[in-house]
């Protein structure tokens, strides 16, 4: 591996492209948020197991197209660019040629715009998750927003969302039940305490 990272472009390329070429070069996950390359570092084993943790609950309700590990965009000339990586995510329905928002040679992004929920774990950089993520989920479209917050200890269901905001959010501490919106079952976060 090279021991300096030289984007393909900065200022006039297309951000999948800046995107992409980050997380090769740091094998890691790198996301567009407000207009800033974002490179998070490898997660930690409680993270990876609270991920895992909620797609299996939505799985075992029989919840339709739970994802992990595929990016999201926006359509370019709908603002500013973004470019995600929820940590689970519900699409409204299974993705076809059409949902492909962008695609390079090494990924391919699908349209935020078939998210139907989006749920993220935090990290030490939690700020990402409870801003610029908040913020470009609401954007976006994406009608729930799920966020798992280790460090204060509860989760969180946002929705009803105006612009770049959500207007409702409910909240319960790690080891209650967190009701979300229909379809979707209550989730049990006692399995997320570890």
């Amino acid at each position: 591996m090279p021991d300096q990272f030289t984007a393909p472009c900065w200022a006039d390329c297309d951000s999948a492209e800046l995107v992409n070429a980050a997380a090769r070069f740091f094998s890691t996950r790198a996301e567009m948020l407000d207009g800033h390359l974002i490179v998070s570092p490898p997660q930690d084993f409680a993270h990876s197991t609270a991920v895992l943790e909620v797609a299996f609950q939505l799985k075992a309700a029989a919840v339709p197209h739970v994802d992990l590990g595929s990016g999201y965009a926006t359509t370019p000339g709908t603002g500013p660019r973004t470019l995600v990586l929820p940590d689970v995510a519900v699409m409204s329905r299974k993705p076809t040629a059409s949902d492909i928002a962008h695609r390079t040679p090494d990924a391919v992004w699908y349209s935020t715009g078939i998210l139907a929920m989006a749920v993220e774990v935090t990290s030490d950089n939690h700020e990402i998750d409870t801003g610029p993520k908040h913020r470009a989920y609401a954007a976006a479209g994406v009608p729930v927003y799920v966020i798992v917050h280790r460090q204060r200890g509860r989760v969180f269901v946002h929705t009803d969302r105006a612009g770049s905001r959500y207007l409702t959010t409910a909240s319960r501490k790690l080891g209650d039940k967190l009701p979300l919106p229909a379809p979707y079952p209550p989730l049990d976060t006692s399995a997320l305490l570890g």
